[in-house]
């Protein structure tokens, strides 16, 4: 969650809950961690405890990370898994 930016998970947690299970609200530990102002690496401030620099290289190495599985994904259509193998 540090990476990706904890107010994001608390939003979808509140938002998708209701949707997917019995729980109403987003979990008082995610609550706490947004209301102490809590950001993941961007603020060097989250589920982790990150010096300046650790978390500009995480921040780095996420970014890089979420390019290489774009590139990844972009090789597959959308509906691939749909698709039957030829000579079935």
């Amino acid at each position: 969650m540090d990476p990706t930016g904890v107010p994001a998970y608390a939003a979808v947690m509140r938002d998708l809950f209701p949707e997917l299970n019995c729980f109403k609200e987003v979990p008082a530990l995610m609550r706490q961690m947004v209301n102490s102002g809590a950001q993941g690496v961007s603020n060097a401030k989250g589920f982790y405890r990150y010096s300046p620099a650790q978390a500009r290289r995480w921040e780095k190495l996420f970014m890089r990370f979420s390019y290489k599985i774009r590139v990844l994904a972009e090789k597959y259509p959308a509906d691939v898994g749909d698709r039957r193998r030829q000579g079935r």
